[in-house]
């Protein structure tokens, strides 16, 4: 229209100086024909104009019709857009409800094994330290009566402590041993509980101690507990000793045993649980790795545990004490 506009201009303009100039009409024509040109001017000049504006309105209708063309499909891809937004609105929300429950799942998961291991290494364990001492207190009241009344009486305290630990465990709080003092204190009481006449249990404290964090000092105190009962019951062995050592780096504790020493298949691959059990070696592996650590099983005149956590993950610099 602009171009229109100007091009209209430019003739007219153009027009008005030839005629200013006497020089539309040239004056050689014939005189008849200058005469019908003379007369017809207007006609020629209305036509012209009504031309111009035509094709101007033309060019304008088609212009409208372009935009409107245009608009249309703007709307039709603005309804697309928003459906589209619709359903990548509706697929974000399942894909999120999907995650969540995948989440929810796996919170479940992991609770159902911190419960099993919880259970084990207290429940499990405190039962078979009772059934030690009571079959040893049934032996030693055939043979010796008067030591029976010691091992009843270490069966009532492993008793009543496993039932503790069972209520605290489903808190995830710090052992009941642990809150009468240090580990290696625990350690010791542990050793010393979960005697019997026909297995020598020592410990061993190496280094000079730094603080650990409650975390750490449960999870080798299960440690312990799990590989002192393992020992016990499959190793056949007679001396049992346990080692806790503060190394500069980390800390480390080795439990050592003279008996037959771990099966092949223990040492090559993780044991897998089952409900008669393979709870005990699984659950220190996921203790140990839940603090950064590792558990490492050697055959070495008998069997032998060692669990490492690094200080940069053991070590409590907010301890006072």
């Amino acid at each position: 229209s602009i171009s229109l506009a100007v091009i209209a201009a430019f003739l007219v303009g153009g027009l008005a100086w030839l005629e200013s100039r006497g020089l539309l009409i040239q004056r050689d024509i014939p005189f008849a024909i200058r005469q019908i040109l003379e007369d017809t001017k207007y006609f020629i000049a209305a036509g012209f104009w009504v031309g111009v504006f035509g094709a101007a309105a033309a060019l304008t209708s088609l212009l409208a019709g372009g935009l409107q063309q245009a608009l249309q499909r703007s709307t039709q891809q603005a309804k697309a857009l928003r459906t589209l937004s619709n359903e990548l609105e509706a697929r974000v929300a399942s894909q999120t409800r999907v995650l969540l429950d995948q989440e929810r799942q796996s919170a479940m998961l992991e609770e159902r094994t911190r419960l099993a291991r919880e259970i084990h290494d207290t429940i499990a364990q405190g039962l078979a330290g009772v059934t030690v001492q009571l079959g040893a207190a049934q032996r030693a009241l055939q043979v010796a009566p008067a030591e029976a009344h010691e091992h009843l009486a270490l069966a009532q305290q492993l008793a009543r402590e496993s039932l503790a630990e069972a209520r605290r465990s489903v808190w995830n709080l710090r052992a009941t041993a642990l809150e009468r003092g240090s580990l290696a204190d625990a350690m010791r009481s542990l050793v010393e509980t979960n005697g019997t006449g026909s297995i020598r249990r020592t410990f061993a404290e190496e280094g000079e101690s730094w603080h650990l964090t409650a975390a750490v000092e449960g999870a080798l105190l299960r440690v312990a507990q799990e590989g002192l009962a393992n020992a016990s019951k499959h190793a056949q062995a007679s001396e049992i000793h346990i080692t806790l050592a503060y190394q500069d780096d980390a800390i480390q504790l080795r439990i050592c045993d003279n008996g037959v020493g771990f099966a092949q298949h223990l040492l090559e691959e993780q044991p897998t649980p089952h409900l008669s059990g393979g709870f005990g070696l699984l659950g220190m592996r996921e203790r140990l790795a839940a603090l950064g650590g590792s558990l490492v099983l050697q055959n070495t005149n008998g069997a032998i545990v060692i669990a490492t956590i690094p200080r940069s993950t053991a070590y409590d610099p907010n301890h006072r004490g």
